[in-house]
């Protein structure tokens, strides 16, 4: 398949790429390999063993999307709203386990600073799938 096309499309790549890399990579840096109970404890519906095998998934998902993400409409919608709802659980801990973060932050730096700041992350991946799905939909209408 031709990796050409116009930068819009280049930059669409690119962006399924780093969300894919970003979910895989971070989540195993963050986890150090599934051997930090951090996340596990801190927030067990969306960081048990098995949600980061998800998060895992969810990332292999967004690079094998990488090289039809410039005609697809429906999948990037989904992304869209996958992160929303990683975007939506992380403001809800916010409000209910921020004080927590000061707790682990002596002891887990780094996944201190994840809890403190993923859904952010993920809101801006949201957006950007969001992005995709809308510019995609006007090329094919």
């Amino acid at each position: 398949m031709n990796k050409g096309g116009s930068m819009t499309d280049r930059i669409f790549r690119l962006g399924f790429l780093l969300a894919g890399i970003t979910n895989i990579v971070g989540i195993l840096l963050i986890t150090r390999w599934w051997t930090s109970d951090t996340l596990r404890t801190a927030d067990p519906a969306a960081f048990s063993d098995f949600g980061v095998l998800m998060i895992i998934v969810w990332g292999l998902a967004y690079i094998g999307t990488s090289d039809f993400c410039t005609r697809a409409v429906f999948l990037p919608l989904v992304f869209a709203i996958e992160k929303l709802a990683y975007t939506i659980n992380w403001a809800f801990w916010m409000r209910d386990h921020s004080a927590e973060i000061e707790r682990i932050a002596p002891t887990d730096p780094l996944g201190a600073f994840f809890l403190q700041s993923y859904g952010l992350n993920d809101g801006a991946y949201g957006l950007f799938f969001l992005v995709v799905a809308v510019a995609n939909a006007r090329r094919s209408a």
